[in-house]
């Protein structure tokens, strides 16, 4: 509402102007895929919050992101289900179902580790599977049963969804 006063001070009536903003429909799909691992086959590595940090985050972006998105699809693996071919097949799965204009967020809670390296194969970062037994010492093991940086990049450009958010 607004009013106007002329040169000598005279009030208008009041003029009324009313905006409506309509957000329009979401067009886009949120994928998340989110891994936590409290339970590891060797218990020396068992965490106490991993599983938990996963679910939470998952909750938040679900109720977040309400109404921003066309639909929220979770995918979780926690603890004896986060293995290396569970979470490759869990990528697979969101790549044939996402699209460019989509968002897909990867949540990773458990163990990380650098593998040593040697003269003929340099040193990677590797995200720990809950089969993953020994996380030094073995570098032909986490090679075969972890999920190295260099792998999570290839999964990654599988996905077709444009807007990608990986937090580990």
């Amino acid at each position: 509402e607004a009013v106007a006063f002329n040169d000598a001070r005279v009030e208008s009536g009041p003029s009324t102007l009313t905006l409506t903003l309509s957000t329009g429909t979401p067009r886009s799909r949120l994928y998340l895929l989110a891994v936590g691992i409290d339970k590891y086959k060797n218990p020396k590595y068992d965490l106490n919050y991993g599983r938990a940090d996963a679910e939470g985050f998952a909750a938040r972006v679900k109720s977040g992101g309400a109404g921003i998105f066309e639909s929220i699809e979770i995918v979780t693996l926690f603890d004896r289900q986060a293995t290396r071919p569970a979470i490759e097949s869990a990528f697979a799965a969101i790549a044939a179902k996402a699209r460019p204009q989509d968002a897909f967020i990867f949540y990773y809670a458990g163990h990380g580790v650098m593998s040593e390296g040697s003269a003929d194969v340099a040193a990677e970062f590797f995200l720990v599977p809950t089969d993953v037994v020994q996380l030094y010492g073995k570098d032909d093991a986490l090679t075969r049963d972890a999920l190295s940086a260099t792998r999570l990049r290839e999964l990654s450009v599988t996905v077709p969804a444009n807007k990608q958010l990986f937090v580990m």
